[in-house]
């Protein structure tokens, strides 16, 4: 639904210079005016208006518009002679769509007015406001006209001087435009203009709605036929009843919207709770393995600071004294990257740095490292033996 002083705009421009209705039709969704006309006033197509009156034309030339589906009159105009108004509009009351949208006004010498229901255009939907008017222009004279093409929009100071429209400009912001018009029917030229209400969201000027309606007749009528829709415009008079009637439609539908989105929020906000409570278990879990590993690192520190403790105790050699090798001193030698071997002068065991091949010592307490496979110990001066690192026993 649109928003209520739209809606009371739609009511009473529909009486005026465009009919705009009393909902927010998709595009595309007006399909029972795309029928051909013909100069005596009646659509050419075959049972186009099956389950509507003929149409109504008074002898003071006032006209009634009659809505089908809510079963009361919009309102009345008051047409030329020789004027007749083709119409079949029903609006849906549950809803406040339409249901069937056809309201023509066909002049005696070929002239066609035809009125268009109100489009909506979303930028979000990747719909574009000039597109579409003009996809909706063309498919009202879908079989009444060939050759059409159409102008670029510029502002119209002929609807500027409808009241109702004056109206909608100061409530709504709307944009009164029109466009010129060429075509062709049955190898004649025809003339017309394309008037476009476009009223842009406050929120969003690149989404809205708009109400698009045309002018069409031969060329040298046409200003003739642009003068005679202004007085009809000028003479519309709605109905005040049907307009309190699509008011009660309007706000019981839009209470009815207010009661879904709330629905909708509360089972969004059911969703957040419970992610939120799957995330907050997840971070009980997370810090609960984070203190397990916090507890292994605390036992392992432990068990690391008793090594160094035993080592420290060991008399600073960090192996066992008398030749004595445990896997202790065995862990100590793989963490400190050493090799131990038993020194025969001090009756100790020692630590020597780095991992080499061959070792030898003197038996004086001194040693000799080396990678080389063919050193000689008998070059050095002194008695040299080759010795093994202690393992484990």
């Amino acid at each position: 639904m649109l928003d209520m002083r739209v809606s009371a705009l739609s009511t009473i421009l529909a009486l005026s210079l465009l009919a705009i209705g009393c909902g927010a039709d998709e595009p595309g969704a007006y399909e029972t005016g795309l029928q051909d006309y013909t100069q005596d006033g009646r659509m050419g197509a075959p049972g186009a208006y099956a389950q509507t009156p003929p149409p109504q034309q008074s002898q003071s030339g006032v006209v009634t518009l009659y809505d089908h589906g809510m079963q009361m009159a919009r309102g009345q105009i008051t047409v030329p002679s020789g004027w007749r108004v083709n119409q079949d509009i029903a609006t849906d009351p549950n809803t406040g769509r339409f249901m069937r949208f056809v309201y023509d006004i066909v002049g005696p010498n070929g002239e066609l007015v035809r009125n268009l229901p109100i489009y909506t255009y979303q930028s979000m939907m990747g719909q574009q406001f000039e597109p579409m008017w003009r996809d909706a222009v063309m498919r009202a004279l879908h079989g009444a006209l060939e050759g059409v093409q159409i102008g670029a929009l510029q502002t119209s100071a002929v609807m500027q001087r409808v009241p109702t429209v004056q109206q909608a400009m100061q409530a709504q912001n709307a944009q009164p435009l029109e466009a010129p018009l060429q075509a062709s029917r049955g190898g004649q030229p025809y003339a017309g203009r394309v008037y476009v209400v476009n009223m842009p969201f406050p929120a969003d000027p690149s989404s809205g709605v708009f109400v698009p309606g045309l002018i069409v007749a031969p060329p040298d009528r046409l200003e003739a036929a642009i003068q005679a829709n202004l007085q009809m415009a000028l003479s519309a008079r709605p109905n005040p009843q049907f307009e309190q009637a699509y008011a009660a439609i309007d706000r019981r539908v839009r209470q009815q919207m207010q009661r879904d989105h709330q629905q909708r929020m509360a089972r969004n906000q059911a969703a957040f709770d419970a992610h939120q409570r799957r995330m907050a278990g997840n971070q009980a879990a997370f810090d609960a393995h984070q203190q397990r590993m916090a507890g292994n690192q605390a036992a392992f520190d432990a068990q690391n600071r008793q090594w160094l403790e035993n080592f420290r105790g060991s008399g600073g050699s960090g192996a066992s004294p008398g030749g004595g090798y445990t896997t202790n001193d065995q862990f100590n030698d793989y963490i400190r990257d050493t090799d131990t071997f038993y020194d025969p002068d001090s009756g100790q065991n020692v630590q020597l740095d780095g991992y080499y091949d061959r070792t030898f010592t003197d038996g004086l307490g001194n040693f000799y490292r080396t990678d080389d496979p063919s050193f000689d110990p008998n070059s050095m001066q002194g008695n040299w033996n080759e010795v093994q690192p202690l393992q484990p026993q």
